[in-house]
This record gives structure tokens, sequence and C-alpha cells, in this order.
């Protein structure tokens, strides 16, 4: 099923269960721009409709337009939907896509899930490294070479490399190695929503005088990207409705390793 695309913003609707009262879970995507992983849809079981949304690789969209993009993109869903509730995923860079909608219009969702939040960005030594770095890998003309190679190294910072489903595996242009998608998630794609990281379009109390419905905050133990289990305390200190769930042996793409289970996780908190 085909919505559009909002200009900025990518929606996808994985599955549509009938009758079409169940929950529908929305997933918001991190700076891959990839749809929930396949191994995640396939743990959802029976009665539960999945859609994506993530980041156009071509938007170059300031924050003004992605936020109301992400609200016309939850309205739209359930309108066409008419779900019992719903429930937003969001990881990493989506988490902050996320806030910045639901900050504004809260009553658009009933329960949300941040994983790894991106709002952990001030703490990140990597993110200002990465920021200072992508525009050096311009001076590769035919973005062959030094930008595949950045995709296959950040893959390495990504990921417990041997916890990954192989379904969520990618070969890459350099020899074949796993990579991040650099179709979904191009240099100047890389370099915008690492700008967007950085300036968040909303303050603490935004989130603690908004975000009130209920919501999960979980935690990489082995994030290599962000100091995710001191994000997740930190949130749920602005949080009033929130507890907090570690993955201890995860790393930062928790959602693409095996022994993740994201719908098991849901049931075990009574958020689905």
């Amino acid at each position: 099923m085909g919505l559009p695309d909002y200009r900025a913003l990518v929606v996808r609707v994985e599955r549509v269960e009938a009758p079409s009262r169940c929950p529908l879970v929305v997933f918001f995507a991190g700076m891959d721009a990839r749809a929930l992983p396949v191994n995640q849809v396939r743990c959802a079981g029976e009665g539960v409709s999945i859609a994506s949304i993530y980041h156009g690789p071509r938007d170059k969209s300031g924050w003004p337009t992605l936020r109301s993009a992400a609200r016309a993109a939850l309205r739209n869903l359930k309108n066409e939907l008419q779900p019992s509730q719903v429930i937003v995923i969001a990881e990493s860079l989506g988490a902050v896509f996320a806030l910045s909608a639901l900050v504004v219009e809260p009553l658009l969702v009933d329960r949300l899930v941040l994983v790894n939040s991106a709002t952990a960005f001030r703490s990140s030594s990597l993110v200002g490294a990465g920021a200072a770095l992508l525009p050096v890998l311009r001076i590769d003309s035919s973005g062959k070479l030094l930008y595949p190679l950045a995709a296959t190294v950040l893959w390495r910072f990504l990921t417990s490399p041997d916890r990954v489903d192989p379904e969520n595996i990618t070969p890459g242009p350099v020899m074949q190695l796993p990579s991040v998608n650099v179709s979904s998630a191009p240099l100047e794609a890389a370099e915008h929503r690492l700008r967007l990281i950085r300036r968040p379009p909303f303050r603490d109390r935004e989130i603690t005088n908004k975000i009130t419905m209920p919501t999960l905050i979980v935690a990489s133990g082995k994030d290599m990207i962000f100091d995710s289990t001191r994000e997740a305390s930190r949130l749920a200190d602005l949080i009033p409705d929130s507890s907090v769930q570690e993955l201890p042996s995860c790393g930062h793409a928790c959602l693409l390793e095996t022994n993740v289970d994201i719908f098991r996780i849901l049931r075990a908190n009574d958020f689905l």
C-alpha cells in the first residue's frame, strides 16, 4: 500500500491487518533511512499493522517542513487505517523526528518507544567527528571511493556485526563488505541529517510538558555512536510516564540484530 511521500518524508505501509481496528506500529527510521527491518516485521505476529516513515534521500528540508511532514504522515495513517491505537517506534534520528512532531501534536500517538535516541548528540564525539569528516569526502568527485569506504567503516560502529540478522546485511561497493546503504543515505543526505541532529527543534521543557503518553526508552549497552544508557536516564527524568529497558549486549542499530525482538519488548511492557 502506497501513501504520499510528503515531499520530505517517505511513508511505506509494510502490512495491514484485518480487521482495521487493530494496533498500528509506526517506525521512524534512523540515519540510514530504511524501513523497519524484516526480522522485526516477521516477529510482529498477527493483528498488528506496520508502517515506516523515513527521510527522503534527496531531501534538504529544514525542521519546520520535516516536523509538519511527520505530523501529516501520522494523521494520514490514522485516517486511512483507523487503528485501535498508534504505537511509534523511533530509532536514533527517527527519535528526533518523532519528538519534533509530538511536542506539537502529542495526541497523534498512544504509545512512544525511543530506541537509542539521537537526542544524545551532545555527548557524542563521533557525531562531531563525522560532521567534520563528511565534507572532506567531497574531494572524491566520483563519490565511488571515499564515501563508500566510510560507509563500510561506519557499519562497524553502528552494529555488533556478529549479531546482525543476515537478512539485514547489505553488501557494499567496497569488496562486497557489509555497509550502510549508500543509496538511502548518500553523502549529501548524511551531511544534512547530521546537521539536523545537532539542531533539534525542541527544548527539554517541551519534552516534559508535551510528551505525556506512556514512553519506553530502549538503550543499547554497547552503542558506539551515542552513550545511549546515559541518554535514556536523562530522557526518563524528563518524560513523566516513562520507563527504561537496557539491551546490555547490543550495538546502536539493535533492531538489525538476530536476538532483538522489539515486539516481544512491547508486549513485555504492556505496550501492545
